[in-house]
């Protein structure tokens, strides 16, 4: 059994502007495959910068194609299925979640490693297609930034 420990995340919600937000398949899984741009902080890094890390490695998105829009106010933590947990991550993850508007004119390109496909979708849709256990702290980030 991992360690009782959360691993430290950051995630993100990109909105195309136009009331959608974008979600990344993982790759080689089924259903509850779809989800928010997130991952792990490292060792000495600030969240803000794990964010921008982040969206640059799964998503293609440089710092330049976003603007930051807000940051929830507290961290959301999501305890893994024991299927699921492992010495990395341990018991689940405790995130800062963002929320950013992809400027105009720029396409999300997944890596093709972690991420295969993206879709823009409606808030309501993104919460129907995400794994049980990242569903409540979503819909309290979709709703604190208005979205849902």
């Amino acid at each position: 059994m991992p360690s009782a420990f959360f691993r430290a995340s950051v995630g993100c919600v990109v909105t195309d502007g136009a009331g959608r937000v974008l979600m990344l398949r993982r790759r080689g899984r089924g259903a509850g495959s779809w989800q928010f741009p997130q991952g792990g902080i490292e060792e000495g890094e600030e969240p803000r910068a794990a964010l921008v890390r982040e969206l640059a490695e799964e998503a293609g998105l440089g710092s330049a194609a976003l603007e930051i829009v807000s940051e929830h106010p507290r961290w959301i933590a999501y305890e893994l299925p024991r299927e699921l947990r492992n010495a990395k991550v341990g018991l689940g993850q405790v995130q800062r979640w963002f929320v950013a508007r992809l400027r105009a004119g720029i396409t999300p390109c997944p890596d093709g490693i972690e991420f295969d496909a993206f879709e823009w979708v409606a808030p309501a849709e993104a919460l129907a297609r995400a794994v049980e256990f990242r569903r409540a702290g979503y819909a309290e980030v979709l709703a604190a930034a208005a979205l849902a």
